[in-house]
């Protein structure tokens, strides 16, 4: 729990136990209103932006994963026919390292925010995949980057609303070869809950996180569906990951 020490959950601490709290502590009015913690109290954003180090708690907790924890992901889906696979707000690059040395043929590209890529920079430096990454920076919901045939977004998605959704979706079809493919790796609820299980309460927790602290949310197969066909793609294959909780979605062009 030491701030300076090597692989210190200080960061995540910080993160869940206390930035986070003030979102949750706002969840009734965020069930019974719609809106999120931070547009009900300003000035939960207020302490987000005073906190000097909160850009970088975020990143620690959310971009330094180890490649191998998206194995799992990089294995459901063949990416041997790719040419250059694309991975949108990527972070600090753990799954497009996991896809490329999953199938070495293929190029990568990891697109973020500067800051981001900056960060994720050292991961890349040298060693196998040097030559074989290209670091964007990018703002998703203004432009997606050529030059990939997948495009990846993995729990990007239900950070937004659906109309902010459906805008990253069409950026992303725009940028999207007529062979290409999207692949949206998130939750995928069901239609209808009539029982509960420790996975699905899980996801549903999520979606009351998404709530709380974005205004995003989880969705179901029907909701990605629609998401999609409002972009201009198709929803064709649902995958299922082994040992985790999310699903694969393939979308491909109208």
């Amino acid at each position: 729990m030491r701030k300076d020490a090597p692989n210190s959950a200080w960061p995540a601490i910080i993160f869940w136990a206390d930035l986070l709290a003030d979102n949750w502590s706002s969840l009734t009015e965020c069930v019974r209103t719609g809106e999120t913690a931070a547009s009900l109290r300003p000035e939960i954003m207020k302490r987000w932006r005073d906190e000097p180090e909160g850009a970088a708690i975020f990143r620690a907790v959310m971009g330094t994963s180890a490649a191998e924890s998206y194995v799992p992901i990089a294995r459901a889906w063949d990416f041997s026919d790719a040419r250059v696979v694309a991975d949108l707000g990527g972070g600090g690059g753990a799954m497009i390292e996991a896809i490329l040395e999953t199938f070495p043929k293929v190029r990568g590209m990891l697109v973020d925010c500067a800051a981001s890529i900056d960060a994720a920079g050292p991961r890349f430096l040298s060693g196998s995949l040097a030559e074989r990454v290209q670091l964007v920076a990018a703002d998703l919901s203004k432009e997606v980057p050529t030059g990939a045939d997948v495009y990846v977004l993995k729990h990007v998605l239900h950070g937004y609303a659906d109309d902010a959704a459906v805008q990253i979706l069409r950026n992303c079809r725009a940028a999207l070869p007529a062979d290409g493919r999207i692949l949206i790796v998130e939750f995928v609820l069901p239609e209808l809950i009539d029982g509960a299980d420790s996975d699905l309460e899980k996801r549903l927790l999520s979606d009351l996180n998404m709530l709380a602290v974005t205004g995003g949310k989880e969705r179901s197969t029907l909701e990605w569906g629609s998401l999609a066909a409002r972009a201009a793609l198709r929803c064709g294959r649902i995958i299922p990951v082994s040992d985790d909780l999310v699903s694969i979605i393939e979308c491909t062009p109208q």
